[in-house]
């Protein structure tokens, strides 16, 4: 109990009280708990669109590996492999019943390689999202590959993207 003294508590007798009382109030339990909350889900969203933006690099960086076999393969065969209707690479039964899993000299895009091998194997489309790389050639003069982004990366706006021989470009559709 505090005594009066001149219209004013004792400040000697309240510190003694408050230093008696032992722990946090309710209320600032709450406010800290609420406080992790929100630093805990500005984490997980951080999280989330640094693992997309990583696929999506992956994604990018997979289609100039292919365009670099392909470029191999142009200069000692001076075509393109030829595919009239695209193929889904790295991924499917689009090769004559097998996947396209390799980019030889003398086999093209197939299962097995046969004479100099460009890629062994074929990236795939990273998960948990896109769809398969395409490839489509079919004249061997030119080619384009086709892919999906999951969002914007860097110059690339997604989603739809088309890779030729001198450029990467995400305005159209394959």
């Amino acid at each position: 109990v505090l005594k009066r003294k001149n219209n004013f508590y004792n400040f000697q007798e309240t510190m003694t009280l408050r230093k008696s009382q032992k722990g946090f109030t309710l209320v600032e339990v709450l406010i800290v708990i609420a406080i992790i909350g929100l630093l805990g889900t500005l984490a997980v969203v951080a999280i989330g669109s640094s693992k997309r933006k990583a696929r999506d690099a992956k994604r990018v960086s997979d289609i100039k590996q292919i365009q670099n076999a392909l470029y191999l393969h142009n200069s000692d065969r001076a075509v393109y492999p030829t595919v009239a209707e695209p193929i889904r690479l790295g991924e499917g039964t689009d090769c004559s019943g097998f996947s396209c899993s390799t980019l030889s000299s003398d086999g093209g895009f197939s299962n097995t390689p046969a004479g100099t091998t460009y890629v062994a194997n074929l990236p795939n489309n990273p998960r948990p999202s896109g769809s398969a790389y395409l490839y489509q050639s079919p004249d061997g003069l030119t080619y384009t590959l086709g892919f999906t982004l999951e969002g914007p990366l860097g110059e690339l706006f997604g989603p739809n993207c088309l890779a030729t021989p001198d450029k990467i470009d995400c305005t159209g559709t394959f």
